[in-house]
C-alpha cells in the first residue's frame, strides 16, 4: 500500500524509482523512460534536434531489426543461413532471445523499405546501414549475405549491428562487418549481451566477459548466462564503469591466442583501476575460445564458468606453461611477461 520496498538482510529501501535504478543499473531520467514505456504512458523529452535525431535513428534500427528477422524466418534466399545456425545449435528459441537476422543477397532491400516508411536517404546513411553509390546518386544496403547479429544497449534497445559472413564467402570481404560510429553507437560504451545479462550477473554476483558476440550467445545455449562480450576490443573504461554498476567482480575469459592475453592485460589494467576484483578463466588447450568448447563439450564449460581464479594466478600458469625455469631463454620470456603485471599490483 505505501508503495515502498525494504530488505531485513542489506538495510536497502525506498521507492519504486529508487528500486528500478538499483535493480536495472539505471540513473533517474533512465528509470522515468522505462517505466514509462512499461505502463504505456508517453514521457516527453525536453525536445531537442540532437533528441529528434537519435529517435528517429533508434526507430531506423528497430525497423531493420525486424526486417533481418524476417528475412531469416522466411526468405528462401536464406537457407543458407538457417542451416548454418542449426548446425551451431543455435535454436528457434535462441534466435529470438538474440534477435538474429539475416541480410538478404540484395543490394538496397532494406534501404528501400525504409525509404518507404518516411526516412530520408541521409537518414539511413548517418544510421550506418546504408552507403551512398561511388558514382552517381542512390544509396546501397551496407550489410549484403550475412547473419545480422544486432548490437543492443543495456536496455535492449538495438543501435547497430555485426554482420558475419556465411562460411565459403569470399574471404576479402571479411568475416564480420560491424556498424560505424553513429550519434546512437560507440563502440568503446556498448557491452554486448548486457541487456539479457543483467539478472544472471546480480544472483551469480559476477560477469564473465568474453570477446566474440557469438561466444555469449554459445553460452547462453547451455544456461550459462553470466556472460558478455567485448566485440573483440579491449575492454574500455567506459564499458567498464557499465558494467561496475551491477558487479563489483569481473572474470575474463579471452582467446588463447597472444590478441586475447594481450586485451585483457589491458582490460584488467583499467578494471583494477575502478576496484574491480579481477579474476580470469582459462580454457583447454584445444580449444580457441568459448564458443569452441561450449560446440566440443558443454559441460566442461558450464564447469569452469564457476572455477575461475585471480588473474595474477592465471597469469602465472599460463606463462609458466610449458616452459623451463631453468632455461635461460624461457627464463627470459617469463620475467618479460610477468614483472609488468607484478610491477602493477
Amino acid at each position: 500500500d505505501r508503495q515502498i520496498f525494504h530488505c531485513f538482510g542489506c538495510g536497502e529501501g525506498g521507492d519504486i524509482f529508487s528500486f528500478v535504478q538499483k535493480m536495472e543499473g539505471m540513473d533517474f531520467p533512465e528509470v522515468l523512460m522505462h517505466l514509462g514505456e512499461k505502463a504505456g504512458v508517453e514521457i516527453k523529452r525536453f525536445s531537442t534536434t540532437e533528441g529528434n535525431t537519435k529517435q528517429r535513428l533508434m526507430t531506423i534500427h528497430e525497423l531493420a531489426t525486424s526486417f533481418y528477422k524476417k528475412v531469416l524466418a522466411s526468405s528462401s534466399g536464406a537457407s543458407v543461413a538457417r542451416e548454418y545456425l542449426a548446425n551451431r545449435g543455435i535454436t528457434s528459441e535462441l534466435i529470438d532471445r538474440f534477435e538474429i537476422g539475416f541480410a538478404p543477397d540484395d543490394w538496397s532491400m532494406l534501404s528501400d523499405a525504409l525509404l518507404k516508411r518516411g526516412f530520408s536517404e541521409a537518414e539511413l546513411v548517418q544510421a550506418g546501414l546504408s552507403l551512398k553509390k561511388k558514382s552517381g546518386s542512390g544509396i546501397l544496403d551496407r550489410f549484403r549475405v550475412r547473419i545480422m547479429i544486432p548490437l543492443r544497449d543495456q536496455h535492449g534497445k538495438t543501435v547497430g549491428f555485426t554482420g558475419r559472413q556465411l562460411p565459403g564467402a569470399d574471404s576479402n570481404m571479411g568475416k564480420y562487418v560491424n556498424s560505424p560510429e553513429t550519434p546512437i553507437y560507440h563502440k568503446g560504451r556498448l557491452v554486448y549481451g548486457l541487456d539479457l545479462a543483467k539478472r544472471a550477473i546480480k544472483d551469480k554476483r559476477g560477469v564473465i566477459v568474453m570477446e566474440g558476440n557469438l561466444d555469449v550467445v554459445a553460452s547462453n545455449k547451455i544456461g550459462v548466462q553470466n556472460v558478455v562480450a567485448s566485440s573483440g576490443t579491449a575492454l574500455t573504461q567506459e564499458q567498464l564503469e557499465l558494467i561496475k554498476r551491477y558487479t563489483d567482480t569481473v572474470v575474463f575469459c579471452f582467446d588463447r591466442d597472444a590478441a586475447g592475453l594481450t586485451a585483457a592485460k589491458k582490460g584488467v589494467t583499467i578494471a583494477r583501476s575502478l576496484g574491480f576484483d579481477v579474476r580470469a578463466i582459462s580454457l583447454p588447450t584445444d580449444v580457441k575460445d568459448p564458443d569452441d568448447l561450449v560446440q566440443k563439450d558443454p559441460n566442461a564449460w558450464k564447469k569452469l564458468s564457476e572455477a575461475s581464479v585471480p588473474f595474477m594466478q592465471y597469469l602465472f600458469d599460463r606463462t609458466l606453461f610449458n616452459r623451463d625455469i631453468s632455461n635461460v631463454d624461457d627464463k627470459r620470456v617469463i620475467s618479460q611477461e610477468l614483472l609488468p603485471a607484478i610491477t602493477e599490483m
